[in-house]
């Protein structure tokens, strides 16, 4: 009797540990279940809150990146804007100061007194029509070649030497690479060529005048002429000089002027690299 009561005592024991056991396990389950799942929840929030953060600072770089091109933007138009206008003044103001005086001159004199002014008017208003359309047919284009800036020197060397019987003008190409220019760069190099031929056209007393377009792995243009010089003051000082060597400057080309008085004077433009300008 006392052996079965021991048995059934220890029975229970052993399920009651039983028992114990699998609610330990159960507890176990069931904690580590949810510490799994609070670990998930908590990881995925904080992912979440990395990637929101991550497009926060993407969108803020966009919209950076945005606003630096829309800045640049507008720096480029004001900056074109700004060389227009001085292309402008330099080209066209002159003409027209020239053109005031002379209507005042013949006003004052009368027309039938006023033939030379008349001949003036006629000459400067020509020379704004030309400056405006060379100055258009820049800014119309985006990019412009080596071949169609000489070109459009032809044009305006035929333009001129009826006007210059007594002396034979040249245009010498060699232009193996047609890089391409842009439109900026294109109208200072025509600037500076022409200011250069206006200079020998008009008081160099040349009969000859030679303009070399050299485009091979770097660019030479080359205006040479031999008339009667310029002196070294003349070279510092002149303002149409000062005005080509800051147009070459600004477009990254050498410049010089090599002259002696009674032996000619050579004009040089250089790209000192085969990089596109």
């Amino acid at each position: 009797m006392f052996c079965k009561k021991y048995e059934a005592e220890k029975n229970e024991k052993i399920i009651a540990l039983q028992k114990l056991d699998l609610v330990t396990k159960n507890y176990w389950l069931y904690g580590s279940s949810i510490f799994a799942l609070l670990t998930t929840i908590i990881f995925w929030l904080i992912f979440k809150n990395y990637r929101r953060k991550q497009n926060q600072k993407m969108q803020a770089a966009l919209e950076e990146e945005k606003r630096i091109a829309a800045k640049s933007i507008i720096d480029a138009e004001e900056q074109e804007r700004k060389r227009i206008a001085a292309d402008l003044h330099d080209n066209i103001g002159a003409y027209a100061t020239a053109i005031r005086a002379d209507v005042e001159k013949i006003n004052d004199n009368g027309i039938e007194n006023s033939a030379g002014f008349l001949q003036n008017l006629q000459q400067n208003s020509a020379e704004i029509i030309g400056s405006l359309r060379d100055t258009i047919w820049v800014l119309n284009k985006e990019n412009l070649t080596i071949t169609s800036i000489s070109d459009r020197l032809k044009n305006y060397v035929n333009k001129l030497q009826p006007s210059y019987e007594n002396i034979n003008i040249q245009i010498n190409e060699e232009i193996e690479n047609d890089r391409k220019v842009s439109s900026q760069n294109a109208l200072n190099i025509f600037r500076i060529m022409q200011e250069a031929i206006h200079n020998v056209l008009k008081h160099s007393k040349a009969n000859n005048l030679d303009i070399n377009i050299l485009s091979k792995e770097y660019l030479n243009i080359s205006v040479i002429d031999n008339g009667i010089g310029l002196n070294q003051n003349n070279i510092i000082r002149g303002e149409g000089i000062n005005n080509m060597q800051m147009r070459a400057k600004e477009i990254g080309l050498d410049f010089s002027i090599n002259s002696n008085q009674n032996n000619g004077t050579t004009l040089v433009l250089n790209s000192n690299n085969s990089t596109v300008f």
